[in-house]
């Protein structure tokens, strides 16, 4: 027959027990948050790159710029500046965005880079390092200081994309 002192042992074990089954499972919420933030970032940087492709608006600026460059429009005084303008940056605002939401963490840099590196690159270099045509659409470079220090990082390797 067990003793008040056996007893006592028996529920101290017990608190232990389930004392450790507190910690296994604080372990396992804490290991399926993470993974469930993770699989979110994941997730959204994707969509923001995927919004290259998909986004309307983005496609349509993506369209004149490239038709003014085709045209040589672009390069010229005569420019519609304000509707190259708002293409312009419209591009520009987007890459943007992704250069801030990597600094803040938002976006999964080297995920970003696989899919954008040449596109980011191009239109620093077609837009911003290209003081002529930033001067004909009227863009501030020096808003866009963070997207250029983005593709300045990404451009260190020797099989970056370079303007001809």
């Amino acid at each position: 027959m067990p003793t008040s002192s056996d007893w006592n042992i028996i529920g101290a074990l017990g608190s232990i027990i389930q004392a450790i089954a507190t910690v296994v499972l604080l372990i396992v919420a804490w290991l399926q948050l993470k993974s469930i933030k993770d699989e979110n970032k994941l997730s959204r940087t994707l969509d923001v790159c995927d919004r290259y492709d998909l986004d309307p608006i983005l496609d349509r600026s993506l369209r004149d710029l490239r038709s003014a460059e085709d045209t040589g429009l672009l390069r010229t005084k005569e420019a519609d500046r304000m509707h190259l303008h708002a293409s312009v940056t419209t591009v520009l605002n987007y890459l943007d965005s992704i250069a801030v939401g990597i600094h803040q963490g938002l976006y999964i840099e080297a995920l970003v880079k696989d899919h954008l590196k040449v596109i980011v690159i191009k239109h620093v270099n077609d837009y911003l390092t290209d003081k002529d045509v930033a001067k004909s659409v009227n863009i501030k470079v020096d808003n866009y200081r963070q997207v250029i220090d983005m593709a300045a990082r990404w451009g260190q390797d020797p099989l970056a994309f370079k303007k001809n």
